[in-house]
C-alpha cells in the first residue's frame, strides 16, 4: 500500500535507515522472505545502449546489490525511468507504481540511472513515499 514501508529491510545483514525508504550499496534483503519479487528500473536514455546485459546476469548469478536476497528471487518488470524529468518525478514515480502493481516488493534503480541522473537521489525519495517499497541504488 502507497506511504506503508516495509519492514525488516537490511543490508549485508545490519539494519537500515529508512526514513526516506533508500539503501545504498550492497546485499539486500527484506528480512526473513524465502521469495522476493523486484523491479528495476533503468535509465531511458541509457537503454538505447544498453538491454541490461550486466543487471539480468547480476540478478541471475545474485552478485552486487543482489547476493543478500532471499533463495527465490523474481524479477517481475525492467523498466526506464520514463525520460528525463528535469526534476520532476512523475513519470518515474508512475512506471514505480506498475511495478509494485506486478508484485514488486522492492524497487532497484540501475547503475545508469543512480551514476548518470542529477535527479536519482529525488526519484528515489519519491518512488518510496509513492509506493512504500524500499528503493535500492545499484544493480551490478
Amino acid at each position: 500500500m502507497p506511504g506503508e514501508r516495509k519492514e525488516g529491510y537490511s543490508m549485508a545483514g545490519r539494519s537500515e535507515d529508512l526514513s526516506d525508504g533508500i539503501v545504498s550499496g550492497h546485499n539486500c534483503r527484506l528480512g526473513g522472505e524465502t521469495h522476493i519479487k523486484i523491479g528495476i528500473i533503468r535509465c531511458e536514455e541509457y537503454s538505447a545502449k544498453c538491454a541490461g546485459k550486466n543487471c539480468f546476469p547480476a540478478v541471475a548469478e545474485r552478485r552486487a546489490t543482489f547476493a543478500g536476497y532471499a533463495d527465490e528471487l523474481q524479477l517481475v518488470g525492467f523498466d526506464t525511468c520514463g525520460g528525463c524529468g528535469r526534476n520532476s518525478a512523475s513519470k518515474i514515480v508512475a512506471r514505480a507504481n506498475k511495478l509494485r502493481d506486478s508484485g514488486a516488493e522492492a524497487i532497484h534503480f540501475g547503475n545508469c540511472l543512480v551514476n548518470a541522473c542529477p535527479w536519482a537521489d529525488l526519484y528515489g525519495t519519491e518512488v518510496a513515499e509513492a509506493t512504500g517499497l524500499p528503493v535500492v541504488r545499484g544493480t551490478h
